[in-house]
């Protein structure tokens, strides 16, 4: 493995990873600009004839460039109820992968683990050499990221695991709908595919500052700007601020709910249909992030990570109405830490590392928790890390 391949992998592992900041003007960007142009144009002589790209630019006179994360945003007096995020001492449950049932299903979300996406209609797409994570696409095949920190790129993989073209693009975002959204590096737009084939949306002109794209609410895309407050591009080219924290971490479009944090990490709040349900500045269980959303929108997940070590993070299930914690998970017995975690309904899945090995664990809100079947993990080097788009 390769010191660029094992920093991003590191990266993955951490609850955040941060967009390259667009290339800044010089020779050498010049250089890499026409390298990459030159796999665009691979990615459009195919993509003209199946798919119609059309790509949402993000402007900067819709962007200001003065709405820096120096200036501190906390949940103003009386937005919203207060919560605690106390964690109940009967609510904690040891993920155990020596214990857990060995007996279940599939997981039914899509995961990625050693060249290989495995999509949620249970199929499954080889990818290249390189391949550092992928999100599944419309037409049944993969988005697939790779290249370097410095150089990231995407790569266009059909049904049957052929390259279609690749460009210069950032880590893309997945909806539950099937909605794709990335920043597009040579062009410096955001590309969003709709769900049902690629859909156009109106350009507008584009920030000189780096992009991370969270999710989606609805058919818009919710995007933090580097340097500055987040944002939300609609379908038809605007944008507007995301009322909320200095930084949204989660979000999910059909119920309309978006999860941020302040700058300092000290305050969580979450927001449906712009109102806010509640935020914690207390914050009991020194979580540092709402990571995701439950399909039906009633369920949040909760990260914390001890002493900074996205290896060691726990996670909590809490009511999204309300803030109140069911539920903390956290490694014991024979499992040596929790990586990555997600909802499959309101079921938890983890990433649970087990010896040398990797291995998805589904646990219910109550603590029952049960190996999912398959091969995750599976790879011929000693440890082959598993992860969700």
């Amino acid at each position: 493995m390769s010191a660029d391949v094992g920093q991003v992998l590191a990266d993955v592992l951490r609850e955040q990873v941060r967009d390259v900041p667009l290339p800044a003007p010089g020779l050498v960007d010049r250089a890499r600009r026409q390298a990459r142009a030159r796999r665009r144009h691979q990615v459009a002589a195919v993509a003209a004839s199946a798919l119609v790209l059309v790509a949402v630019l993000l402007a900067p006179s819709r962007v200001p460039g003065s709405e820096h994360r120096s200036v501190e945003r906390v949940p103003a007096a009386g937005v919203g109820p207060a919560v605690s995020l106390a964690v109940p001492d009967s609510a904690v449950s040891v993920v155990d992968v020596a214990t857990a049932n060995s007996a279940g299903r599939p997981a039914s979300v899509a995961w990625f683990s050693w060249r290989a996406l495995h999509r949620s209609d249970g199929r499954v797409v080889r990818l290249p050499d390189g391949a550092l994570g992928a999100v599944e696409t419309p037409d049944g095949g993969a988005l697939v990221t790779g290249g370097t920190v410095t150089e990231p790129t995407l790569t266009l993989v059909s049904a049957d695991g052929s390259i279609q073209g690749s460009l210069g693009a950032s880590r893309p975002v997945a909806g539950r709908d099937g909605q794709v959204a990335y920043v597009d590096l040579d062009r410096q737009e955001v590309v969003r595919i709709a769900a049902d084939g690629w859909a156009a949306t109106a350009p507008v002109a584009a920030p000189r500052r780096g992009l991370r794209l969270v999710g989606f609410l609805g058919t818009s895309v919710v995007a933090d700007t580097t340097g500055g407050a987040p944002r939300l591009i609609h379908r038809d080219g605007t944008s507007e601020p995301l009322r909320g924290l200095a930084e949204a971490t989660a979000s999910d479009g059909p119920s309309g709910t978006v999860a941020s944090r302040s700058a300092n990490g000290r305050c969580l709040e979450l927001r449906r249909a712009d109102r806010p349900l509640w935020h914690s500045c207390t914050n009991q269980g020194g979580f540092s992030s709402i990571v995701a959303i439950s399909p039906d929108g009633h369920r949040v997940l909760l990260r914390r990570d001890k002493l900074g070590n996205p290896g060691a993070s726990e996670y909590a299930v809490a009511v999204a109405e309300t803030g109140q914690v069911l539920r903390l998970f956290a490694a014991g017995g024979s499992t040596l830490g929790l990586g990555q975690a997600t909802f499959e309904g309101r079921h938890l899945l983890v990433v649970a590392y087990h010896d040398a090995d990797s291995r998805i664990v589904r646990c219910d809100e109550y603590g029952a928790c049960e190996v999912a079947a398959g091969d995750a993990g599976a790879g011929p080097t000693p440890f082959t890390p598993v992860w969700f788009p």
